[in-house]
């Protein structure tokens, strides 16, 4: 059975996402469900998502491939990174790559200026200690952003080998 703390986490996600409703119509099923998951701190997700598997075989991993994570920022084309990088706020990048796997940062830091890239590095260690919570709401915030540029067509979404092939 799941855990009541992700189960109440779920209710509360569920409430919310209900309440605002704009997205349920353009969305429903696994990908709803996926938005909602998107919200979620990773731990919550991955006891829910293991939950939901355990409840609906299959189900767990169709929502985990329709979910868009901070770290799939890292797979997004240098032109559409770089927007986002341009978009972003300096203090919430900073956060958000606090921690990060070193796939992703280094995603980010191969689309900055190398002075760019070696302040960053050093806000960075200048947080010290942040609280997961923190870090969790920086990187939903990117992820956002990176939803609204996508939706704006500002960026596309998808790995590169994802991208139609070019004809002349």
């Amino acid at each position: 059975p799941a855990h009541a703390s992700a189960i109440a986490a779920l209710e509360a996600s569920v409430s919310a996402w209900m309440t605002s409703a704009a997205p349920v119509a353009r969305t429903g099923g696994h990908e709803g469900v996926a938005r909602i998951f998107d919200r979620m701190d990773s731990r919550a997700e991955q006891s829910l998502l293991s939950a939901l598997e355990s409840a609906v075989p299959g189900a767990g991993e169709r929502v985990r491939a329709l979910m868009f994570t901070f770290d799939d920022l890292a797979h997004l084309d240098a032109g559409g990174l770089q927007t986002l990088l341009s978009a972003a706020d300096r203090t919430r990048l900073t956060y958000a790559l606090k921690g990060a796997r070193e796939e992703t940062r280094a995603a980010f830091f191969r689309n900055m200026t190398q002075r760019a890239g070696e302040l960053l590095r050093e806000e960075i260690d200048m947080l010290g200690a942040v609280r997961r919570s923190e870090i969790e709401t920086a990187r939903m915030e990117l992820v956002d952003l990176a939803r609204t540029l996508i939706e704006r067509g500002d960026i596309r979404a998808g790995r590169p080998q994802d991208e139609d092939e070019l004809v002349e």
